[in-house]
């Protein structure tokens, strides 16, 4: 049945990359092809009993758990992907219920990927629970440029057991936008508007009223090796991010757009740099500092998390304003260079 074979292929997949396993390397293990596992997990072929039994022992995995039916849990159709589309080919997915709609997201898009919900269908249009997948009203998506949202995320999950918090790492402009559409429950913003000098200013762009919860001031710069010179090329963020206009408002006027690439992540863009020392890149300062990089200061910037006005009387919003008040959280950012944590007493 396309049924049981679509979700032996979801179990199988999900249990393969919790352990580590390749392809090949199982296929190896187990004594058939690696196009065997392809099509098992495809869900083109039902394996025979033998065969599931070698596999839920290499895995380490009752056969139950692994040749178990999504009978009691039927599969579901997402109301909206984060990404905005959804993928055209079988992959792994993370989910939450925002407000009434189940919203899928790819498990690689993910700051610090977790175990998946769901195995996504193309063919059929459909999610296929997975082992041990959440309940969509227990996890939180939260979007934002904020590169240590893997501590928001401990700090959270920590306050507020039996609830997780995915963090997706989008842009000011593409977070904000996610949060209007209602694909995401928390938006991370630090847009500048050029027209008032001030940051944050988004009230209108949106059809609901927000509630901004300040949380980070940082500085936003140039990073460069301690011993380089004039750059000969230049990493910044994605248009839409507003280091990518920082960059646009101060960059050097000899710069040629064939000099500069673009990176989607602050992380990535600071390895690059670090990889290449005679390379520069606009990014925030505490990262790149962290990394051994020189820092020169071109933006003193104001980081919120903005949420819908009616999210205050969420079961999820009191552990976030406590936590933004933890002395944990308070803690790990202290010695951090050029960034303070922005809690009540700095308003």
């Amino acid at each position: 049945m396309r049924e049981l074979s679509t979700a032996f292929g979801a179990a199988l997949t999900h249990f393969r990359r919790q352990r580590g396993w390749s392809q090949a390397a199982l296929a190896q293990a187990v004594g058939v092809s690696r196009q065997t596992i392809i099509a098992l997990e495809q869900g083109e072929q039902e394996p025979h009993l033998g065969l599931a039994v070698a596999l839920a022992e290499r895995l380490q995995v009752s056969l139950d758990e692994l040749v178990r039916t999504s009978d009691s849990e039927p599969p579901r159709r997402p109301d909206l992907w984060v990404e905005g589309e959804p993928p055209q080919y079988p992959t792994p997915v993370v989910w939450a219920r925002v407000h009434g709609r189940l919203v899928a997201a790819q498990w690689t898009s993910l700051t610090t990927p977790t175990l998946a919900d769901a195995w996504w269908d193309p063919g059929l249009d459909i999610l296929t629970n997975l082992p041990g997948a959440r309940a969509p009203e227990r996890v939180i998506f939260v979007a934002g440029c904020d590169p240590f949202l893997p501590w928001l995320k401990a700090q959270f999950e920590t306050r507020m057991p039996g609830t997780s918090l995915e963090a997706l790492p989008f842009s000011s402009k593409r977070a904000l936008a996610a949060l209007r559409d209602g694909a995401v429950h928390l938006a991370g913003s630090h847009w500048y508007d050029p027209l008032s000098g001030r940051y944050n200013q988004v009230s209108s762009f949106f059809p609901f009223p927000i509630r901004q919860l300040p949380y980070l001031q940082w500085q936003e710069g140039v990073v460069q090796h301690p011993d380089a010179t004039t750059p000969q090329h230049w990493a910044i963020r994605e248009p839409g991010s507003e280091a990518a206009a920082l960059w646009q408002r101060c960059r050097p006027p000899s710069i040629e757009s064939g000099q500069v690439m673009t990176f989607s992540r602050h992380e990535d863009l600071v390895d690059y740099v670090v990889d290449h020392p005679a390379s520069a890149g606009v990014t925030i300062g505490a990262l790149g500092s962290l990394h051994g990089l020189a820092f020169t200061p071109w933006a003193d910037e104001e980081y919120v998390w903005c949420i819908r006005a009616s999210d205050e009387n969420s079961e999820w919003f009191p552990a976030l304003a406590a936590m933004r008040e933890s002395p944990a959280l308070r803690k790990l950012f202290e010695p951090m260079p050029h960034m303070d944590l922005w809690t009540a007493d700095r308003l």
